[in-house]
């Protein structure tokens, strides 16, 4: 998967590999900038994290991904502000656990942008 600085509108996704997360009652990503800051995204963020109920859904990076087993949000022009190697992990919280994707976080690319 890559990015472009400052890219507007992308779907960003992260799988569970299968983990349901449809009695949520808190998602979070993580994600850790190739300067070493952190920016997290939550369902209360304004371009909030969800784990959509869609029947499948057919991701070009994940492949096939059932319902309410992935994180998902879309990016704002401020999210992606770097250039480089960014990582990025998940966290569900329900009534009676905590789930963190697994070890070690996925790589991705952000990509600078033409100017």
């Amino acid at each position: 998967m890559s990015i472009t600085v400052g890219e507007v509108g992308r779907e960003f996704r992260l799988s569970t590999g299968g983990f349901n997360m449809s009695t949520s009652t808190g998602l979070s990503l993580i994600f850790t900038k190739p300067d070493n800051t952190k920016l997290t995204k939550t369902e209360a963020s304004s371009n909030p994290v969800t784990a959509p109920a869609v029947a499948l859904v057919n991701d070009p990076d994940l492949g096939d991904q059932a319902e309410s087993t992935y994180f998902e949000f879309t990016s704002i022009a401020s999210d992606f502000d770097q250039p480089g190697i960014w990582k990025v992990c998940g966290i569900y919280t329900d009534a009676t656990r905590t789930y963190h994707t697994e070890a070690p976080a996925k790589e991705f690319t952000v990509l600078e942008a033409c100017s």
